[in-house]
């Protein structure tokens, strides 16, 4: 893989949540490389927050490739990944498709 620019990555990222709002994502934070996005949700007690529901990561898969993975926050805290390696365009194609269940929201 090439270089890799934080800030073009993070205008890709701004525009994909303004032309999906169906995804109800509330913002992205990139940290050390990865890029997290929130969801807000209302609790029981009617009180807002935000949490991270899903990451893009630069990885290595099995043959030595790099590419990005789609993560999901298990409900135990931990992230799992999905099955989706590729071009940061690709996995950000994946999580708009709708096919994972696990990325949409709630509500």
């Amino acid at each position: 893989m090439g270089w890799i620019c934080i800030p073009e990555l993070s205008k890709k990222c701004a525009k994909f949540i303004d032309k999906n709002p169906h995804l109800k994502i509330s913002k992205f934070v990139c940290r050390n490389g990865n890029f997290l996005f929130y969801k807000e949700y209302v609790n029981m007690q009617k009180i807002k927050y935000e949490d991270a529901v899903f990451r893009l990561c630069l990885v290595t898969d099995k043959k030595g490739y790099e590419g990005w993975s789609v993560d999901y926050m298990r409900h135990t805290g931990k992230w799992q990944p999905l099955p989706i390696f590729g071009a940061f365009e690709h996995c950000l194609k994946e999580i708009k498709s709708g096919t994972w269940g696990v990325l949409m929201p709630w509500n």
